[in-house]
């Protein structure tokens, strides 16, 4: 059992026996109304509805099922099979070792040698293959894939093949606290959830944070069991089953768990077929195979009254109050919350000398009205009376909390985590960053620590202009970004950059650039530190540049020129030489080309109008000669 969440209300087991089988089961699903398909991983194949069971089976072991267009699909290491009228059919043969597969509206993914990923389309044509080292599993909704490794995931649009990773990710990077063994994504494409060998699933919400489920742990005992399935079912519920027999129904939208299913046995898999959730269990000679009405489960839930819903721990404490019966109950607990209060106030640390004159002063009146409302977690200020919020950036760990006390205290700002709803950035050691960097497009001024000081001793928001790091960013002497920028010049990437390539890609558009689709066609190609040694000047006509020159035009918001910045090459100094910026790379290579053609036609041209002349003349010649001896003919007649 979950035993991570305190309060989990426990719903009686209903679930009905299916089957019983001697062969290990890989999966289970519906192929038609109370008709079961299980596959075996030996190969075999059961059909199971009310009345009767019939086996198939294929020479290989079994891989795992799809449905794809209304059809039923088996695929084994070497071919996939199609499930008609139960019977198998050769649909494809895989050119490696198929090991994962599912498939999406129109399209099917296969994982092949645990590296390559191959996409087929409707008419079981390659349209597509991606090299991904270390494959699990594989599942799509609609329109997308997510494809999970041992060591992360990757997410991609089953239209267009783009990566919709920088969407999910918060920061550009997950946050999976363990090996990844089994994934979901919801059917609005909203959650995608990726569930671990060490019993957490870690939700990867689009255009928000991440957070994660304590989903398979065991609080009391210290261990923690595989999570073996992740199941959407509606209204943002979704069931998980794991390796300590338990089936947990979790809401995403509250971020906790609704209930819990108890059973005696390890679940191996599960799936949700028409409302209902089907699941194997591992006996100890037999692999069984269960069936639970999920709405059931949920309805049971809600009819338990609040009051009812304990835990063993709480139950046990209740009992003892009865058998006691202390008559001040009331004063018993103020005198507990208070010597809590007093614990915590201790393990504070000292705030530093720049913000005395703002904490230290805090009279005891203070310290009795904190006491009297209860302690709760908060990332900012409930009011901000100003209306603004600040981004933190570049502060030490002791700093920053004593910061964070400050405009607490006076609740006079907010602090978001998200630069897209910052009103001002507060840098104190000036460092550059990505937000740094961001906000500088985004208009977001960014100010020094004293900004927020003054403020607070005049508990009235301070003008941003003479607190501006104008020294540190230059840009900030402009009031708005320069939208032409790079007005004309087409700017690529070779190699993995500081930050991600959406954002540069962002960035590069926001001031008037055109992203490169190859390298080769770029004005100024950026190169990452990885890709030194590589000899990136032969991979583009233009410039090759570390990537700190597009870093240094936003920062001071002017273009500089590139040639300061080039990457070491064979063709170093020859693209210094030959190249300007005055026009396009493009334009130049073609019209460097178109001159050479040009050149070469008139050549041609010379060289043949040289010969018409030259045979001209030698026949001018020849006919003077003739006239010449005709004459002399005549005058001796």
């Amino acid at each position: 059992m979950s035993r991570w969440y305190m309060d989990i209300s426990i719903v009686k087991n209903n679930s009905k026996l299916l089957k019983s089988i001697d062969d290990e089961v890989k999966c289970i699903t519906l192929i038609s109304e109370n008709e079961y398909l299980i596959i075996c991983t030996n190969g075999k194949i059961v059909c199971v509805d009310d009345k009767s069971s019939t086996e198939i089976g294929i020479e290989e072991s079994a891989i795992g099922t799809i449905l794809f267009n209304g059809k039923y699909y088996i695929a084994s290491p070497t071919k996939l099979y199609l499930l008609e009228n139960k019977q198998l059919k050769e649909q494809l043969n895989f050119s490696n070792q198929c090991s994962v597969i599912a498939a999406s509206n129109d399209k099917i993914f296969v994982g092949l040698d645990g590296k390559i990923v191959k996409v087929y389309n409707e008419e079981f044509k390659e349209e597509k293959e991606f090299d991904i080292p270390e494959i699990v599993d594989i599942k799509c909704n609609g329109n997308t894939a997510v494809i999970i490794t041992k060591k992360g995931t990757e997410i991609i649009s089953a239209i267009s093949y783009e990566s919709l990773s920088p969407i999910y990710f918060s920061g550009g990077r997950m946050k999976v606290y363990g090996i990844p063994n089994s994934c979901c994504i919801t059917p609005d494409g909203d959650y995608v959830l990726v569930g671990t060998e060490n019993g957490k699933i870690t939700s990867l919400v689009k255009d928000d944070t991440q957070f994660t489920f304590y989903a398979h742990c065991n609080r009391e005992t210290n261990t923690t069991y595989k999570v073996t399935s992740i199941n959407y079912y509606k209204e943002n519920v979704i069931i998980s089953t794991g390796m300590d027999g338990d089936i947990n129904a979790w809401n995403l939208k509250d971020k906790d768990i609704i209930s819990s299913v108890q059973t005696k046995e390890e679940i191996i898999c599960g799936s949700i077929i028409n409302g209902t959730f089907a699941y194997v269990t591992k006996g100890k000679d037999k692999y069984n195979i269960f069936t639970l009405e999920i709405e059931q489960l949920l309805n049971e839930v809600k009819k338990v009254p609040n009051y009812e819903k304990k835990t063993n721990r709480s139950r046990r404490k209740n009992d003892a109050i009865e058998e006691d019966k202390p008559k001040n109950i009331k004063e018993k607990k103020e005198k507990m919350v208070n010597r809590r209060l007093k614990k915590k106030t201790k393990e504070v640390p000292e705030v530093e000398e720049n913000f005395s004159n703002e904490i230290d002063s805090s009279s005891d009146n203070d310290e009795e009205d904190i006491r009297k409302k209860p302690s709760k977690h908060r990332s900012s200020p409930v009011k901000a009376k100003s209306g603004l919020f600040v981004f933190i950036i570049s502060f030490e760990p002791q700093e920053l909390i004593n910061f964070k006390k400050a405009i607490y205290k006076h609740e006079l700002f907010g602090i978001t985590t998200k630069i897209e709803k910052a009103n001002v950035i507060v840098n104190k050691h000036g460092q550059r960053t990505a937000e740094v960097l961001d906000a500088i497009l985004r208009n977001i001024p960014i100010v020094e620590e004293k900004w927020v000081l003054e403020s607070h001793k005049k508990m009235a928001v301070e003008p941003f202009e003479p607190y501006l790091m104008k020294d540190k960013f230059p840009a900030l002497n402009h009031t708005t970004f320069d939208k032409s920028l790079l007005q004309n010049k087409t700017i690529g990437i070779y190699g993995g950059l500081k930050i991600r390539d959406y954002m540069i890609k962002k960035w590069i558009e926001q001031i008037g650039g055109k992203f490169a689709t190859r390298a080769k066609y770029s004005d100024i190609l950026l190169v990452g530190k990885s890709m030194f040694a590589s000899d990136a000047t032969r991979r583009t006509e233009g410039f090759a540049v570390k990537e700190e020159w597009l870093y240094d035009c936003i920062s001071e918001m002017k273009f500089i020129n590139p040639k300061s910045y080039l990457v070491d090459g064979v063709l170093k100094k020859e693209k210094e030489n030959e190249l300007t910026l005055e026009k396009p790379v493009a334009e130049q290579v073609k019209a460097s080309s178109s001159h050479k053609s040009r050149s070469s036609h008139h050549t041609h041209l010379g060289e043949k109008k040289e010969k018409q002349n030259s045979a001209i003349i030698e026949t001018k010649e020849e006919k003077g000669v003739s006239s010449i001896v005709a004459m002399e003919e005549e005058n001796k007649k």
